[in-house]
């Protein structure tokens, strides 16, 4: 399973634009298990970047996270199924090319 959602991330990230800037997975902070990974994207708009999180489910239940980050800390709700990749638009058109990513997530029960 976790093959698999490492490759369909990959897909997407191969679908960006070429000049993107990313940063390393890192586990998602907070109370979140382990088996939840994000990355920060951002892809040059012409005008701007676009801020996105990416966050992976390795886990064998849905998680449930607040994903925000250090440019736009308002958080949003996402629902990510196990074994998937969900993406959250954070940001359109920053000047910023870096930003710190956070996910707070719990599983379902």
């Amino acid at each position: 399973m976790r093959v698999r959602a490492r490759a369909r991330l990959q897909a997407l990230m191969l679908t960006g634009a070429a000049a993107c800037m990313l940063s390393a997975i890192r586990p998602a902070r907070g109370a979140d298990p382990s088996c939840i990974e994000t990355r920060a994207e951002a892809r040059w708009v012409g005008l701007g970047y676009n801020h996105f999180v990416w966050v992976l489910n390795h886990c064998d239940r849905t998680a449930i996270c607040d994903v925000s980050t250090s440019v736009n800390p308002e958080p949003q709700k996402v629902t990510v199924p196990p074994a998937q990749v969900v993406g959250v638009v954070t940001f359109l058109g920053s000047p910023a090319s870096a930003f710190t990513a956070r996910a707070e997530c719990q599983l379902s029960r």
